[in-house]
């Protein structure tokens, strides 16, 4: 059933949908705030987290909106949890740091492929963080740039624009990320 069509019956009474949103998005939600996180533990209170407001809020979701879109909604409750979370755990510490992204030992299992990542994600570090940003949720979480401008509060034409500048700055670097692909 499409999203929009379980989020009205949700609303109009049938709780017991909001499982099958659960189980569509809890996957994803639980990467998304790893990769912000790197703390299993965390990672796991703040998804749950996530979930319970996303149920508690869901009557303020207007379907009726033409950019109404359940994924980018419960995205943005999951973004603005990590930053509360950080927010709470230590006031010093910056909001670009949970943008680093980590990773478990088991994620990768082979000494080479954590070089690989190692290298890829020094070299996104040199990015802004917008570019970051944007780069992160197209590919590592293959969000569409409408989600990506409301997840991150921009225009969807200035999604577009840094999504193809960073690009352009990643395809001039890219014989060098293949090398580190290729070699390292």
């Amino acid at each position: 059933m499409e999203d929009l069509k379980i989020v009205k019956k949700i609303q109009d009474g049938n709780k017991s949908l909001f499982g099958e949103l659960y189980e569509k998005y809890v996957d994803d939600i639980y990467k998304f705030i790893y990769l912000k996180t790197t703390n299993q533990e965390i990672a796991e209170d703040i998804t749950s987290e996530t979930f319970i407001s996303a149920l508690q809020n869901i009557s303020s979701f207007d379907i009726e909106k033409d950019s109404s879109n359940f994924k980018a909604w419960i995205y943005k409750i999951a973004y603005n949890k990590v930053i509360n979370f950080y927010k709470i755990k230590d006031r010093e510490v910056q909001i670009t740091d949970f943008l680093d992204i980590g990773f478990e030992e088991n994620f990768c299992d082979t000494i080479d492929c954590k070089d690989k990542l190692r290298n890829i994600l020094a070299y996104l570090s040199g990015l802004k963080k917008q570019e970051k940003e944007v780069i992160i949720y197209r590919v590592w979480h293959d969000l569409s740039f409408k989600e990506i401008s409301e997840i991150l509060d921009i225009s969807l034409d200035n999604c577009k624009k840094i999504s193809s500048r960073t690009m352009k700055k990643i395809s001039a670097n890219f014989l060098a990320i293949l090398f580190i692909f290729l070699i390292f």
